[in-house]
């Protein structure tokens, strides 16, 4: 799902990632559904997949033309892991950590089917967006976009 960019993230960029935040509040909001696997034959079967709702595909496109999606080393960034269980850390997040966050999420998803998923189940996205726009509307973004 990668779609490599070069796009610099604008003030603009994040005001179209923010608009996702409502829909994402909404308690209707499904991510979307899990596909159970499917026998084909006596000797072939096809393995569990997760499909995205048209707004998580539309919400990930976004991230990625906007140039939200930040390239680095994921894998090994230990205090992901540690925001991603203290959601109250995120809400200290500076722009840079919010971009690392979301994009170590998408990542995982890769080798993870529905990871993401969980992710908007268990609040986080919701809370990362929250915390993107308390940096947007207090116009804190323009330092930390000047830095980047």
């Amino acid at each position: 799902m990668e779609k490599p960019r070069n796009k610099k993230l604008t003030p603009e960029g994040i005001r179209k990632v923010l608009e996702f935040l409502p829909k994402f509040q909404d308690p209707k909001f499904k991510p979307g559904k899990w596909y159970p696997s499917d026998q084909i034959d006596e000797n072939t079967s096809t393995f569990p997949r997760y499909e995205y709702s048209n707004s998580v595909s539309k919400f990930l496109s976004t991230l990625y033309d906007e140039g939200f999606i930040y390239p680095f080393e994921w894998g090994g960034w230990n205090y992901g892991v540690k925001l991603s269980q203290n959601p109250e850390l995120l809400q200290k997040a500076n722009l840079l950590t919010l971009r690392k966050i979301i994009t170590a999420h998408i990542r995982q998803d890769r080798f993870c089917e529905g990871h993401l998923a969980s992710v908007f189940e268990n609040g986080l996205v919701v809370c990362f967006l929250k915390r993107l726009q308390q940096l947007y509307s207090g116009n804190r973004l323009t330092l930390h976009l000047k830095n980047m």
